[in-house]
């Protein structure tokens, strides 16, 4: 008589047992659901994190090539009216400007070079924007060794443009070529495009010049 109500006993207990060892549908599902919002957190934070990390990149990035754009603006409008002495050219003075490159003869004015006159070539090479000095000489002088500084990197292409008059008579109007001239331009436009058009300048940046 005992020891059916003990078998009893023992077959609730296992299958009580049992059912505590599984999950039921609802709990698979919230589980399934609560995994879903934390790997949803985790990836949304991730996002924010690599979108700051870019923006404070571009924005380092940005800062270097205003800095740029104020050094070169700088070094441009040091362009002294020197006069080349010349039987063909008796009056002209030592700037000549292309779409591509600029030249100019200017002070060293504390970059690191021994002081005096220098011949100063702005130009691109590849993706970088360079500036060479090399002290100024006359043609029958040996050629001076040059020292070269990289302005910018990542540079796609730059372009100038000079305002003024060639000759001390006549209106002022835009060149493509300033070559050979009696006077240096009254202004220089300059237009940066960088392989990031989100840091090409948008607009040319004018740089004015000494006349004396």
């Amino acid at each position: 008589m005992t020891a059916f109500p003990r078998h009893r006993r023992t077959l609730a207990f296992t299958r009580r047992r049992s059912s505590e060892q599984g999950l039921t549908l609802i709990e698979l599902l919230l589980s399934i659901a609560l995994l879903g919002i934390l790997t949803g957190f985790v990836a949304g934070g991730f996002t924010l994190s690599r979108r700051a990390f870019e923006a404070d990149r571009i924005s380092g990035t940005r800062s270097e090539v205003h800095a740029s754009i104020q050094a070169l603006s700088e070094l441009v409008s040091s362009a002294l009216p020197v006069q080349i002495r010349g039987a063909n050219q008796p009056h002209a003075v030592a700037f000549n400007g292309s779409r591509e490159s600029v030249t100019f003869v200017g002070l060293s004015e504390g970059r690191g070079l021994r002081g005096g006159l220098y011949t100063i070539v702005i130009r691109q090479s590849g993706r970088e924007l360079l500036a060479e000095f090399s002290p100024w000489a006359t043609k029958a002088s040996p050629e001076p060794q040059s020292t070269s500084v990289t302005m910018l990197d990542g540079l796609r292409e730059i372009r100038f443009r000079y305002y003024g008059t060639p000759a001390p008579t006549g209106e002022p109007r835009w060149y493509d070529v300033w070559e050979s001239k009696e006077r240096p331009p009254d202004l220089v436009s300059i237009r940066i495009e960088s392989e990031d058009s989100r840091l090409s300048s948008p607009a040319p940046f004018l740089v004015a010049l000494r006349q004396r």
